[in-house]
């Protein structure tokens, strides 16, 4: 028996036709000009695989209108342990009360996934929501970051310098060029008990193919271990800083990457990471400190730039495992 969603609702993948549909509720509801709104070549490189159009759509019977809209992207090509992150998920005013629970409902069932996350929830709205009513796991991502020793700066507002000493100990990092070369050295199976599952075609897709942003691909090594980090440079009033966006493997390393970073401060003001679940002292040990609003401000907008620091709120639908999130996941690190 057809429930009351059904009734009013096609609930359902949208089509390759309908991506025109998509992109104009986008434009008229969510955000005016958005990049998915805007720019039809992203929107296909963003949201759509193998033909398949990741957005899951509440299309009214009764004239064709839709009235809600979850977008995802999958972070593997796994069947078994497919995790997705949730992008623009809105449903409009007048729409059936719980149309967006429903929807994120009827995602997780529609394509077997496993664990529902999301990166950039509001955490007066959905966040209560997800935490209290759904048991979602909730969180604010942790903010550290590395200055340069400079007499002024143009991105960073720094009212208290601090730099701390770093671990002697230094990790050989070189920079990988390509996904055959990353996977020569990364044995991606070591990361199919992390949530989120990211295998390697999550990697060359994300990182290595992305239309727009250019990022940069370090093998970290120290005697057996093996890890890797993903950085992109972000210029702004005639400077520039570089922003650790992704990293995977032994998180021990990250702290002897202290002396590394440092070389990319020759030219940078900082490094900055956005991070939760990934363990704090190796960002300290890598001479690395958390944001202070009181102190000091490191942006995190810059399409426009924004000078004020800002909480990335994340979230989980397994709330037992310890998940990771970076500052790349989801839909956080591109235009806007």
């Amino acid at each position: 028996m057809a429930n009351r969603f059904d009734e009013k609702y096609d609930i359902r993948l949208a089509e390759y036709a309908e991506i025109p549909d998509v992109m104009s509720f986008i434009d008229t509801h969510w955000k005016k000009g958005h990049i998915l709104a805007s720019n039809r070549e992203f929107f296909e490189y963003e949201m759509v695989v193998d033909g398949q159009v990741n957005f899951l759509i509440a299309k009214r019977h009764e004239d064709g209108s839709i009235d809600g809209v979850l977008g995802f992207l999958p972070c593997s090509r796994s069947t078994d342990k497919l995790d997705i992150w949730g992008v623009i998920w809105m449903t409009v005013p007048g729409s059936l009360p719980m149309l967006g629970m429903e929807l994120k409902k009827r995602l997780m069932q529609t394509i077997g996934a496993r664990c529902d996350l999301g990166t950039g929830a509001n955490p007066e709205t959905s966040v209560p929501l997800l935490a209290r009513i759904y048991h979602y796991y909730t969180a604010k991502m942790k903010h550290y970051y590395r200055l340069a020793d400079l007499d002024g700066y143009k991105i960073a507002v720094v009212n208290k310098k601090i730099i701390p000493p770093h671990s002697n100990e230094e990790a050989k990092i070189e920079k990988i060029e390509n996904i055959g070369r990353l996977r020569e050295f990364f044995d991606f199976s070591v990361m199919e008990d992390c949530v989120p599952y990211k295998d390697s075609w999550y990697y060359e897709r994300r990182f290595f193919n992305h239309p727009l942003y250019e990022y940069d691909v370090w093998s970290i090594a120290f005697n057996d271990s093996r890890a890797f980090m993903v950085t992109r440079r972000q210029e702004c009033n005639g400077s520039s800083i570089i922003r650790i966006v992704d990293y995977a493997g032994v998180q021990s390393l990250f702290g002897k990457t202290g002396a590394f970073l440092d070389k990319l401060l020759n030219e940078n003001e900082y490094v900055d990471f956005y991070f939760d679940g990934f363990d704090e002292k190796y960002a300290r040990e890598a001479g690395m400190i958390e944001t202070d609003d009181a102190d000091n401000i490191i942006p995190n907008y810059f399409s426009p730039y924004s000078q004020e620091n800002v909480d990335i709120y994340v979230d989980s639908s397994d709330n037992v495992s310890k998940c990771l999130f970076f500052k790349a996941d989801g839909d956080q690190d591109r235009p806007s």
